[in-house]
């Protein structure tokens, strides 16, 4: 049995993941300041927690960004390192996906490292 597998497919759907986020004006709203709530305790406990949910929109979108980018960068390094399969073609395969894998966030507070987003509230 033999692996049998399309490159330009896979470039394809690779180009297709990168570019899923090319627009993010839908979030450009959200960075922006937003009004206060009020000056008493309700009021400043909402807008904390509004403020914590709306951060917590814009790092996943960042993050998201960010990972289907690796995943068009790295599905692209696969499909040029299968392109010559030899015997150090499986080894240069494995480093590529280790770096894909590295993505992958063990916990939701990791998901806001490097957007400048405080942790949320309840993490």
């Amino acid at each position: 049995m033999s692996t049998k597998y399309d490159p330009s497919a896979i470039v394809g759907a690779a180009n297709e993941l990168g570019h899923i986020m090319d627009d993010t004006s839908a979030f450009d709203g959200l960075k922006a300041d937003m009004p206060k709530f009020g000056n008493f305790d309700l009021a400043q406990w909402l807008e904390a927690v509004a403020d914590d949910r709306r951060d917590g929109v814009v790092a996943h979108a960042t993050n998201l960004k960010s990972a289907l980018s690796a995943m068009d960068s790295t599905l692209n390094q696969v499909v040029a390192g299968v392109k010559n399969v030899d015997g150090d073609n499986a080894d240069q395969i494995i480093k590529c996906m280790a770096g894909l894998r590295a993505l992958v966030h063990e916990s939701p507070a990791d998901l806001l490292q490097d957007t400048g987003i405080a942790a949320p509230l309840d993490a």
